[in-house]
């Protein structure tokens, strides 16, 4: 093929024709150059500096009504909670007025019975005292009257004596006087006394006096006999 090829004529040779390059598509084409980047670059850079101060300040204002929020509903909370516990309280409170007003009536009452019981313990033993001082009262007075009965007694018979006496001494001088005339043994000499007996106011009569006085002689003892 070669050698047929080498042995065709020049003119019979049909040559390629030429085709004019044509120029290549700019790979650069709608990319922006470095000046145009530094542009963009600069403009995307303050875009995302504002969007930046833009979400900060919205964050802010939503972080300042969510805390707003959030306080006003804490405040709210504790407004209702300070309320529930001021019920509470107040409801404690009156339970405890009421505990405390049952406790009071109960010790009033036992105050009462002990002040009752005190009362008729002291009404008793002032009756009891009463009547003893009136049994006292009583047993004095009889006593008094004894005693002054007893003293009054005592008296008239002293009295009695010293008048017996007396007249003993009186019989015995007007023996001496009428000198050995004998007295019978049976005989006696009747002196007079009081008639009457002495008595004493709220007492009655005492012992009644005799009417004679038996006077006995001839060495028989002398003395004297008081009948009631």
């Amino acid at each position: 093929a070669t050698a047929a090829t080498a042995a065709t004529p020049l003119a019979a040779l049909q040559l390629p024709e030429a085709a004019e390059p044509q120029m290549p598509e700019s790979l650069t084409h709608g990319i922006p150059d470095p000046p145009a980047l530094e542009r963009q670059k600069a403009a995307y850079a303050r875009n995302l500096t504002d969007q930046l101060a833009q979400g900060i300040k919205v964050l802010n204002e939503q972080l300042q009504q969510e805390t707003a929020n959030l306080l006003a509903m804490g405040n709210q909370q504790k407004r209702e909670y300070a309320l529930q516990i001021d019920q509470q309280v107040k409801h404690e409170e009156m339970l405890l007025q009421e505990q405390h007003n049952e406790q009071l009536i109960l010790l009033q009452q036992a105050a009462q019975q002990q002040k009752s019981a005190l009362e008729h313990q002291a009404n008793a033993l002032l009756l009891d005292y009463n009547q003893r001082k009136a049994h006292e009262d009583s047993m004095m007075h009889q006593y008094a009257l004894k005693k002054h009965h007893y003293e009054t007694q005592v008296k008239y018979n002293e009295d009695m004596r010293s008048l017996q006496m007396q007249h003993s001494q009186a019989h015995q001088a007007s023996v001496a006087a009428v000198g050995a005339t004998p007295f019978s043994t049976s005989g006696s000499v009747s002196v007079p006394l009081a008639a009457s007996p002495r008595t004493v106011p709220g007492v009655g009569p005492l012992v009644r006096a005799p009417s004679t006085f038996p006077i006995r002689t001839h060495q028989e003892t002398y003395g004297s006999e008081m009948y009631a």
